[in-house]
């Protein structure tokens, strides 16, 4: 008896489940549901909670997420204003803000990002085709209002096409990751730096040669005039020497025995620095080593 009254509550579960699953629906947060009956869209539920609703094929319920997602589209070679082909990376976050104009319009979400993507390759091609190269690639920060422009103005094409399609979807916020080159064109700035760095290169080298050559003749000249102030002032000690000399020469011609004996003992001590051994008789003169002079042969 127990055990059937326990089959009869399941039962009974089951079928409470069953009615609420066929008869209810729940909204959840951050999401939006659309109710369709017949065919025709007939309420929209924002706030989160539980609903009643007529079975399928009366009614039914599609549910939409209300939050904002990402949508990227890879960039497709686009000429600028100045013809230079380029690559634009975009990312638009979007989310819809009109439920039923997206079940009317577009269905459900993964329409909704072909179409998005159909917009923003339309808009991205028309805004390029109206700046140069240099107004969105720069090393200048005094030109990167031109960027923001061009991102503004992107931004600004993509909603006016949006709104005029009426589609219930907003881009709230746009990206763009990435901007390159076609490899044809990228192939050609690298020989272009190539060759601007080879240029750069040569006339640092020459320069540097340049400024080799100057210090060397600088040097040279330096050299040139410290050996001229060597030799004057040689010449000038030379000179002063041979005064000197003259005065002394003057001494010696007054006394030559004297001037004789002084050689002999300048002459006897160069020879006595070396290892000689000298015997001499105890009365011999110190200087009788010596050859006579032609003064005292004479």
């Amino acid at each position: 008896m127990k055990r059937n009254r326990w089959t009869i509550a399941v039962a009974a579960l089951i079928v409470v489940m069953l009615l609420l699953y066929t008869f209810c629906f729940t909204v959840q947060a951050n999401t939006v549901a659309v109710v369709k009956t017949l065919g025709q869209i007939t309420s929209v539920r924002t706030e989160a909670g539980l609903y009643g609703k007529w079975p399928w094929p009366i009614q039914s319920v599609q549910t939409i997420d209300a939050r904002e997602r990402q949508l990227s589209v890879i960039g497709k070679e686009i000429p600028t204003r100045d013809e230079k082909n380029i690559i634009v990376t975009v990312v638009a976050a979007w989310k819809v803000t009109d439920a039923e104009k997206f079940v009317t319009r577009l269905g459900d979400d993964k329409s909704a990002e072909t179409k998005l993507s159909s917009r923003i390759e339309d808009a991205r091609s028309r805004v390029i085709k109206t700046v140069n190269l240099g107004d969105i690639i720069t090393v200048d920060p005094k030109q990167a209002e031109n960027f923001n422009a061009f991102h503004n103005s992107l931004l600004k094409s993509i909603r006016d096409g949006l709104q005029d399609a009426d589609y219930g979807i907003d881009v709230t916020h746009l990206w763009i990751p990435s901007i390159a080159f076609p490899p044809s064109v990228t192939e050609k700035v690298f020989a272009r730096m190539t060759q601007e760095r080879k240029r750069k290169s040569e006339k640092t080298i020459k320069e540097g040669k340049n400024e080799a050559n100057m210090i060397r003749n600088q040097a040279q000249l330096q050299q040139a005039k410290m050996l001229a102030n060597a030799n004057a002032d040689a010449i000038a000690i030379r000179g002063q020497g041979e005064a000197a000399a003259a005065e002394f020469y003057k001494v010696f011609k007054e006394n030559p025995e004297l001037a004789n004996t002084l050689r002999k003992l300048d002459a006897l001590k160069e020879i006595l620095q070396k290892r000689a051994t000298v015997v001499l008789p105890s009365d011999a003169p110190l200087d009788s080593l010596l050859p006579p002079s032609p003064q005292e042969k004479q």
